[in-house]
């Protein structure tokens, strides 16, 4: 019931199909193809009574096995091949209000054939017919293509102009998951009456089974989890979250073989962009800064259909979130603590948050180190124990400012530590770092040249062998925490400066703040101290290593498992 009107929902289902014999009952997934839509039917909130019309005893059977009613059978006029369905709708309404002496205000009519509807978009469908006071609303599947149609015996445009498929005025395909009517419409000349809303639905829950092409088609998506990962990285922003999805992603490729992912990143980014293409995912871009960035990256997670969506962004926005919850997918945000979401109390949405190991009051927050994500390569270096104490007496320094250290604090850090005798210090530059005319011309200034290292594959090997590793605050201190090495801390901005203060408090790095801020010789300083200070490296290893174990992106996983299972509708369940 809505607003006190009473809703009906007629699921059409007759037993006679030319191209697939029992289509209806045909097993999609674990159940038949009529039970998705009665289950979702069920699960709404407005919906009084779920009436399945038929001819066939056998169709009545698995809708009674689902929990739907079927008080009648079909009349054999209205079983056959019909080019529209009221009729049949009417019928059913007609028979039951009959029977039961009852009156409905509302009709729902969803197709048997439409199986990745959820009951969350048939409720927004009563809600914008009750809301906004229309005759009808139905469900439609947004098109921007170059469309024609041929009124006569030529073709003629339905565009004004040929353009970028985003920059087209959008057409509107009726799929015919959803038909919500007023009751007296019924009983009108009248198809859908005079005033007609509409609900916008993704390409999934758009999809019609009606031949055996789309069943196999929709025997793909009932398997096969779709992830969305929204995120970008740069030489300003850095690559942190670039590195940090990816991990995610490649540990879904290695324990979920048959899942469809795809990254969407802004085109104004582009180092993060090649990283992931480069790693061999599929990426859409959309244009950034623009004043339609989300209204096409909707469009955009629209047409791919996730029953996943992973956030790793620097900061999430209220709007932006709100607009997802409208989609169906389940959302997972990865973030560093809640101070990078608008509002996160807020939302229905999962979240992770390794920065942080504060309680919360929210139903889906995960935090902590236990939640740090890392790459392949570390959690199998992290399987070694060697001690962080020098191995040869040689003393190793790491320099290792994130994906493009837009603070320059590596050339800061080589300064301080050039005065250092026995070093060897090896620095490694990210994709997007813009230094290197003026990191060149320092090093032809230094006393003793570093190595200098750029876009390496064995990060992990690199870092294993440090003594002391000088890094920002972003991935490298769960990295090097997981292999047992000891760090120093230079913050490229405020927000990270103020969860290392935090983090500080386990005992694996020593902070020093805002890498702008500090001198060098507090950094030459504090590097002394620790690569003259075995037993104190071993103490920051030792807490480090049992800090984080390295399992954290199989934590996400599982997590994720629970996400998608619980996703929209039938599909990308995963086992």
């Amino acid at each position: 019931m809505k607003n006190g009107q009473r809703v009906i929902a007629v699921v059409p289902a007759r037993g006679g199909d030319h191209e697939v014999p029992y289509l209806n009952i045909k097993k999609l997934g674990s159940l038949p193809l009529i039970a998705h839509t009665l289950r979702e039917a069920e699960q709404s909130r407005y919906i009084d009574r779920v009436v399945v019309s038929t001819d066939d005893d056998q169709i009545a059977r698995v809708a009674l096995e689902y929990r739907a009613e079927v008080p009648f059978r079909r009349p054999e006029a209205l079983a056959k091949d019909l080019p529209e369905i009221t009729a049949v709708v009417r019928h059913a309404v007609e028979t039951v209000e009959s029977q039961d002496g009852e009156h409905f205000d509302i009709v729902v009519t969803l197709q048997a054939t439409s199986p990745f509807r959820t009951a969350k978009q048939i409720d927004e469908a009563i809600d914008v017919l009750t809301d906004e006071s229309y005759d009808a609303v139905i469900s439609v599947e947004e098109v921007r293509k170059l469309a024609w149609h041929r009124p006569e015996k030529t073709l003629v445009p339905l565009f004004e102009r040929p353009e970028r498929r985003d920059e087209l005025a959008p057409l509107y395909h009726e799929d015919g998951a959803i038909r919500v009517v007023r009751r007296d419409v019924l009983d009108s000349n009248q198809r859908l009456g005079e005033r007609i809303g509409h609900v916008l639905m993704d390409k999934m829950s758009a999809l019609t089974v009606h031949d055996i092409y789309d069943f196999w088609l929709a025997e793909k998506l009932v398997h096969l989890p779709r992830v969305l990962f929204r995120v970008d990285g740069g030489a300003e922003m850095g690559m942190g979250h670039v590195y940090r999805s990816l991990a995610v992603a490649n540990e879904l490729t290695q324990i979920v073989s048959n899942a469809d992912m795809c990254f969407l990143m802004r085109a104004d980014l582009p180092e993060g962009v090649q990283h992931i293409s480069q790693s061999g995912h599929s990426v859409r871009v959309v244009p950034g800064g623009g004043g339609r960035d989300l209204e096409t990256m909707l469009e955009v997670i629209r047409d791919y259909s996730p029953n996943i969506i992973v956030n790793d962004q620097p900061y999430l926005e209220a709007d932006y979130l709100s607009a997802l919850a409208g989609l169906g997918a389940s959302t997972v945000n990865l973030v560093d603590s809640l101070d990078d979401i608008e509002n996160p109390t807020g939302l229905a949405s999962i979240i992770i948050a390794a920065m942080q190991e504060d309680e919360a009051d929210l139903n889906d927050y995960h935090a902590g180190p236990a939640f740090a994500i890392l790459r392949d390569s570390f959690r199998e270096k992290a399987k070694t124990t060697v001690s962080a104490a020098a191995k040869d007496g040689r003393r190793r320094v790491v320099l290792s400012f994130g994906g493009s250290d837009p603070q320059n604090l590596t050339m800061k850090a080589l300064l301080a530590l050039d005065a250092v005798e026995e070093l060897e210090t090896t620095v490694v530059l990210g994709p997007a770092f813009s230094y290197r005319t003026e990191l060149d011309a320092l090093l032809a200034e230094l006393r003793s040249r570093p190595t200098i290292l750029k876009n390496v594959e064995h990060m992990a090997d690199i870092l294993f062998e440090a003594d002391l590793v000088l890094c920002s605050g972003g991935m490298t201190v769960f990295e090097i925490a997981a292999l047992g090495r000891p760090g120093i801390v230079l913050c490229q901005n405020t927000r990270e400066r103020d969860r290392m203060d935090g983090f500080a408090r386990y005992g694996t790095i020593v902070h020093l703040g805002l890498g702008t801020d500090v001198e060098p010789d507090v950094i030459r300083d504090s590097a002394l101290a620790l690569l003259e200070d075995s037993e104190r490296r071993k103490r920051m290893g030792d807490a480090g290593s049992r800090l984080v174990d390295a399992q954290g992106a199989n934590r996400v996983y599982e997590v994720m498992k629970k996400a998608g299972n619980k996703g929209p509708a039938s599909g990308g369940r995963w086992q």
